[in-house]
């Protein structure tokens, strides 16, 4: 089944008066439980793509479908709704809310959706268990260390049982030891889970998960590949 299609996605800034192609013809089809990587040189238009296709941005033309469903069907409450029903974010920057506990910033998506208090703080411990953190659920970001608090940014996108998982430099903020606990951790909730993950990354270590691993520069791909192990 396809999870994504992009179609002749093109993606057009205004800078100054200058006209940018950060998206030029893209075609890119991923089907469920793929794990996709995305890298390139900075500015080569990984994250604009990530952005577009997740519908966190519209291209200047070309379709993109997520399920089989065009997002430029859908105006901004249906989009709104998609996006925290049916996928999940991770940044390189973690935003965990810091006058909230691990377990709090994890169940707040779905006490957001309407789910009561009881069976949100069940499944937040509940996904706090299965990324290693269920004796840290009551202590707040700054008490963590920064893979940890990754480790929640990931239970946070996973609370909801999304289709799809958008991962932007997930590994970027960590040394090389939490880099690569983070980098076996989504490849095991991939595996587990058949989730689709799209990950755009700088990091060799998470490019070796991917089942495809895709190049970017100049706003274009370049190529397509299994990764090198």
């Amino acid at each position: 089944m396809l999870m994504v299609e992009a179609h002749r996605v093109h993606k057009i800034y205004e800078l100054n008066g200058v006209r940018v192609h950060a998206l030029r013809e893209v075609n890119l089809l991923i089907e469920k439980g793929d794990m996709v990587v995305i890298v390139g040189p900075s500015g080569c238009g990984k994250t604009t793509l990530l952005n577009c296709l997740s519908g966190l941005d519209a291209p200047t033309s070309g379709i993109v479908k997520i399920e089989g469903i065009p997002l430029s069907q859908m105006n901004d409450n249906e989009l709104s709704e998609y996006r925290a029903t049916r996928m999940g974010f991770i940044f390189q920057s973690f935003n965990l809310l810091p006058i909230l506990t691990a377990l709090e910033n994890v169940e707040l998506p779905l006490l957001v959706a309407g789910i009561n208090e009881k069976d949100a703080r069940l499944r937040a411990l509940s996904m706090l268990s299965r990324v290693d953190l269920e004796e840290w659920a009551h202590h707040k970001p700054l008490e963590l260390s920064g893979g940890q608090q990754q480790r929640v940014a990931i239970a946070r996108a996973l609370i909801s049982r999304p289709a799809i998982i958008w991962a932007d430099e997930p590994t970027g903020n960590l040394d090389s030891a939490g880099a690569d606990q983070i980098t076996a951790l989504l490849k095991r909730l991939n595996k587990a889970n058949r989730q689709t993950f799209v990950i755009v990354t700088h990091d060799p270590s998470v490019a070796k998960t991917a089942d495809r691993l895709i190049s970017m520069k100049d706003g274009a791909i370049l190529s397509e590949s299994e990764p090198l192990v």
